[in-house]
C-alpha cells in the first residue's frame, strides 16, 4: 500500500525521546539552524566582526553589557586586578581610571566571583569574595572633661547642690524664691570658688551651667536639690525628656536621651546644631563602612573616560548599634546586587538588603526614634533548611530569590517598606548557583545541575489558581545540555534563550518558544557551532541583536548576530551567511593577476568573499579564495572596484527524525513495516542546500539544490537564484535506521516549512 504523509512544521527542534515518541515536527540534530513558529528552520543567522578587543588572553573574566541609551553601549570585561570598557559600536577601548586603586578587582576567579548591575550613570560592582568591614573611624567622643548642668526650676523654700568630682558648690532660695538666671548665677560663683583654678565654671546661657577641667581629666557631675531632684538637671550625663533640653547650648555636644527604663533601643541622641537641637549618633559609635570592602561604582566622564572608584556610602547619622543597627552584610560577603523599587539592594548571607527609597548609598536608618517607610530594608529569607541567597530578579512586579534549592518571593503591596515587605517560600527546586537566571515576558529561565548535564526550568505564575511553577523545558532533552552553564541570554522581542557553558565554550544552546494564549506551539532546542578554538565568554541580547565576546588564540573579539528574520545583506536580496563578517576593499596585483584583502583578524578557516551591490549584475557571487597567510585572504581576477563581504563559512545540520505510520490517535504503529521511497522538502528564499540519505549500514547518497532552475525568473547569470518552491529526492530505503539530512555549508541562505513522503507500507497485524 502506498501512502503519503505530512510534516506540517519543522519548527520544535531537537528531541532526545525515542523516536517513535517525537512530534512529527521533532528532530535528531539541529546544528547552525533556527526554527521559529512564522519563517520555519533556516540557517542561522551569521556572526558580524566588530573589534578586536585585547590582543591578550585571559584564564577567567566576567563579561557584563551596559545599554545606557541608543547613543551609550558598552561591554565591560572584569578580570583579576582590571576592569576594561569598550564602546559596543566599534570595540573602541575607554580609558579607565582608578582613584582609589584596583584591589577590589583582585579575584582568583573572576568569571565566578563578579556581578554588576547598571543604574543610570552608575554601574555597581560588586566582589563576591570580600567580606565587608566597618572604618575604624568613630564619631567624636563628648570631651570627658566637660559637664553640664541645666537649671530646670528656682522654687521658693529649696536648696540646691551641685558636685564636681565630690566638691560641692550649693545655693538655697527663700520664700520670695528667684529666678532661674539667678540661681544659675549663684551656683556657678559658689561651684567656682571652691573647685579653684584646677577649673572653669562659666553660664553659657541664663539657666546653663558648664564646667571644665582645665587639664583634660574626667569630670563626674552629679545634682541634688530639694524639689524632688527636678530642679537641677545633669544634662552632660543625659536626660528622659527632649524637653529638659536648654534653649540654647553648646554646639557639637552630644546628649543622650533616655528611653523606657530597661529598653535601650529607646534611646536616642541629640545635638545642638545651627540653632536648634537635631538627632544625633552616640559619641564614639562606629558609623562608617570601609568603602575599600563595599561595591564599587563605573561612571562615565564627560570625556569619554570611565572612573572605578569607592561609593560615598551614608554614615549612621543618629543613634546607636542597637536603636540603628549596622546592615547585616557587615563582617559577611555580598552576593549579588539588584535594583527594585527604586531602591538599591545586596543580597548576603540568607538577607535581603534595600537601601532607602530613593537614597541608593544609605544603609542606615534616618532616625532612632521610629521606622520610617523610606528607610532601609534588611529581611532574612527564613526557612527550615540553610539558604543561602544567590541571585534576585525583579519578575511580575515581585522580586524572586534564589537559593541553590528553593525560590522565595519579596512582596510588599502598594508601599515598600521595612514595615509591609515579606519574603515568602513559593518553589522548592534546585538551582545553578553559578548563573542568574533570566526573564523573558511573563517567564523566567534557570538552569538545574544534574551530574554531567544541565537541565532548565521555566518559572511562571499560574493565573488560574494562582500559584507559581517550574516546568522542565528540557524534559524532552535530558542530556542535551551540558554542566558549567554559567550564562543565559534572553530576547523578550524573539523569544528565544541562549544557554552558555564552560563545559562546550565554543558552543551557544539555543531556545525558541512561542505562546498562543494558553498552549505552547514551540518549544525548539539547537545549538550555534563554532570552530573548537572559540571560547564564547558572554552573550547579551539588545532587541534581536546578540553581542558575543570571544576568546581566541590571538585575543578577544566583540562579535553581533542578529536574529531578526528576513534581513538582508548590503543591499543584496539575501542575507550573507558567514561568520566573523565584514567588508573590505580589495588591493589588484596586476602582475599576479589576484586580488587581495587584508583580514581585521588572524584565522586560518575556510574563507568566501560575496561581491557586493558595487558589482552590478555580478553583485551578490561568491568567490573561492586562497589565505596565503592568516591575516590576508586572495581571489584570481580583479576584485578591488568594490566592497566586498568577507567571512568564515559555517555549516548548518537539520536531520529528520525516523518516520512512523501512525493511526488515527496519533501514536506510532511499530508493526507496520515502511519503505520510504521519497521526500518533498517545501522551501523560500533559498540559494543553497543539499540533502544527504545515509541508509543504514550502506552508503550515503547526496542531492543537491542550487536554485538554478530552467524558467525561474530569479536566474540570472552570474549572479545566485534566491527561489522558493519544492524539492524532491528519493530515499528508497527503510524507515528504520536511515539519516536524512540537509546540509548548508555556504553563504547561501536555506530556509524551509515543511515537508511531506511517500512510503510502502505493510501492516504485518491490525489493532482492536
Amino acid at each position: 500500500m502506498l501512502i503519503n504523509k505530512s510534516i506540517a512544521n519543522m519548527f520544535n527542534g531537537v528531541s532526545q525521546q525515542a523516536a517513535p515518541l517525537r512530534q512529527s515536527s521533532q528532530c535528531e540534530i539541529q546544528d547552525n539552524a533556527v526554527a521559529a513558529v512564522a519563517t520555519g528552520l533556516r540557517k542561522r543567522p551569521p556572526t558580524s566582526h566588530l573589534a578586536k578587543l585585547q590582543t591578550t588572553t585571559v584564564g577567567s573574566a566576567f563579561s557584563h553589557l551596559i545599554n545606557r541609551d541608543t547613543m551609550e553601549r558598552y561591554e565591560v570585561l572584569v578580570t583579576n586586578g582590571n576592569i576594561s570598557v569598550y564602546s559596543l559600536w566599534n570595540g573602541e577601548a575607554r580609558q579607565v581610571y582608578y582613584p582609589d586603586g584596583a584591589a577590589y578587582l583582585t579575584a582568583a576567579d573572576p568569571a565566578s566571583a563578579f556581578c554588576l548591575v547598571t543604574v543610570a550613570d552608575y554601574t555597581f560592582v560588586v566582589n563576591k569574595t570580600v567580606q565587608v568591614k566597618m572604618s575604624p573611624n568613630k564619631a567624636p567622643s563628648n570631651p570627658p572633661n566637660v559637664g553640664y548642668v541645666v537649671v530646670a526650676a528656682s522654687p521658693a523654700q529649696h536648696s540646691f547642690s551641685i558636685y564636681v568630682n565630690g566638691v560641692s558648690g550649693a545655693a538655697s532660695l527663700g520664700e520670695s524664691g528667684g529666678t532661674l538666671g539667678a540661681l544659675a548665677t549663684t551656683l556657678t560663683a559658689n561651684l567656682s570658688r571652691n573647685l579653684g583654678k584646677l577649673y572653669s565654671v562659666l553660664r553659657i546661657s541664663e539657666n546653663v551651667i558648664k564646667i571644665v577641667r582645665n587639664d583634660g581629666m574626667p569630670v563626674t557631675v552629679v545634682t541634688e536639690d530639694t524639689y524632688g531632684n527636678q530642679a537641677l538637671l545633669p544634662i552632660s550625663n543625659g536626660t528622659a525628656r527632649f524637653s529638659n533640653l536648654p534653649v540654647k547650648f553648646d554646639t557639637g555636644y552630644t546628649i543622650q536621651i533616655f528611653g523606657e527604663a530597661g529598653n535601650t533601643k529607646d534611646s536616642y541622641y541629640v545635638e545642638y546644631k545651627d540653632g536648634g537641637w537635631v538627632e544625633a549618633v552616640k559619641p564614639g559609635t562606629s558609623g562608617t563602612f570601609d568603602a575599600g570592602t563595599l561595591p564599587h561604582k563605573l561612571v562615565r566622564r564627560a570625556d569619554g573616560a570611565f572612573l572605578l572608584q569607592r561609593v560615598d556610602w551614608d554614615q549612621r547619622k543618629t543613634g546607636d548599634e542597637e536603636s540603628n543597627p549596622a546592615p547585616s552584610f557587615v563582617g559577611r560577603t555580598i552576593n549579588d546586587v539588584f535594583f527594585f523599587r527604586n531602591r538599591l539592594g545586596f543580597l548576603s548571607d540568607e538577607n535581603i538588603l534595600m537601601s532607602r527609597a530613593g537614597e541608593y548609598f544609605s544603609f542606615f536608618g534616618a532616625t532612632a526614634r521610629s521606622v520610617l517607610d523610606s528607610d532601609p530594608i534588611d529581611v532574612p529569607a527564613a526557612h527550615t533548611k540553610v539558604s543561602i541567597l544567590n541571585y534576585a530578579v525583579p519578575f511580575n512586579k515581585v522580586l524572586l530569590l534564589f537559593s541553590d534549592q528553593t525560590q522565595f518571593q519579596l512582596t510588599a503591596g502598594d508601599i515598600l517598606s521595612p514595615r509591609t515587605v515579606r519574603v515568602d517560600v513559593v518553589t522548592e527546586f534546585e538551582s545553578n548557583v553559578r548563573c542568574r537566571p533570566a526573564a523573558i515576558g511573563q517567564e523566567l529561565f534557570f538552569p538545574v545541575e544534574r551530574g554531567h548535564s544541565t537541565g532548565l526550568r521555566e518559572y511562571f505564575v499560574d493565573a488560574n489558581n494562582s500559584g507559581n511553577d517550574a516546568v522542565e523545558i528540557t524534559a524532552h532533552v535530558p542530556t542535551y545540555l551540558p554542566s558549567g552553564i554559567f550564562k543565559l541570554a534572553a530576547s523578550s522581542n524573539e523569544d528565544t534563550l541562549i544557554a552558555v557553558s564552560s563545559t562546550t565554550p565554543n558552543i551557544l544552546y539555543l531556545y525558541k518558544f512561542y505562546w498562543s494564549q494558553n498552549e505552547k506551539m514551540q518549544s525548539s532546542w539547537s545549538r550555534i557551532i563554532f570552530p573548537t578554538t572559540d571560547r564564547v565568554l558572554e552573550a547579551s541580547f539588545i532587541g534581536t541583536t546578540c553581542y558575543l565576546v570571544v576568546q581566541r588564540a590571538d585575543g578577544i573579539y566583540l562579535e553581533s548576530m542578529d536574529f531578526q528574520p528576513y534581513l538582508t545583506a548590503f543591499a543584496l536580496n539575501f542575507e550573507v551567511h558567514l561568520d566573523r563578517r565584514f567588508p573590505a576593499v580589495g588591493t589588484y596585483d596586476a602582475a599576479a593577476g589576484t586580488t587581495t584583502w587584508t583580514l581585521p583578524y588572524q584565522d586560518t578557516g575556510r574563507f568566501t568573499a560575496v561581491l557586493g551591490a558595487g558589482f552590478g549584475a555580478n553583485a551578490g557571487a561568491g568567490l573561492d579564495l586562497t589565505q596565503p597567510s592568516p591575516g590576508t585572504v586572495q581571489a584570481v581576477g580583479n576584485y578591488a572596484s568594490g566592497a566586498v563581504f568577507i567571512g568564515r563559512n559555517y555549516r548548518m545540520h537539520y536531520r529528520f527524525s525516523e518516520q512512523y505510520l501512525t493511526d488515527r490517535n496519533n501514536a506510532p504503529m511499530l508493526t507496520a513495516n515502511l519503505k520510504l521511497r521519497r521526500f518533498i522538502l517545501n522551501y523560500s528564499l533559498s540559494g543553497y542546500f543539499r540533502v544527504e540519505v545515509t541508509p543504514q549500514v550502506r552508503q550515503t547518497y547526496s542531492y543537491k539544490f542550487t536554485g538554478s532552475r530552467l524558467g525561474e525568473a530569479a536566474m540570472q547569470l552570474g549572479k545566485p537564484p534566491i527561489t522558493s518552491g519544492s524539492f524532491k529526492f528519493p530515499v528508497q530505503t527503510s524507515n528504520i535506521g536511515v539519516a536524512i539530512d540537509i546540509i548548508n555549508d555556504t553563504y547561501l541562505p536555506s530556509t524551509f516549512q515543511s515537508a511531506e513522503w511517500e512510503a510502502e507500507v505493510a501492516i504485518l497485524s491490525k489493532r482492536s
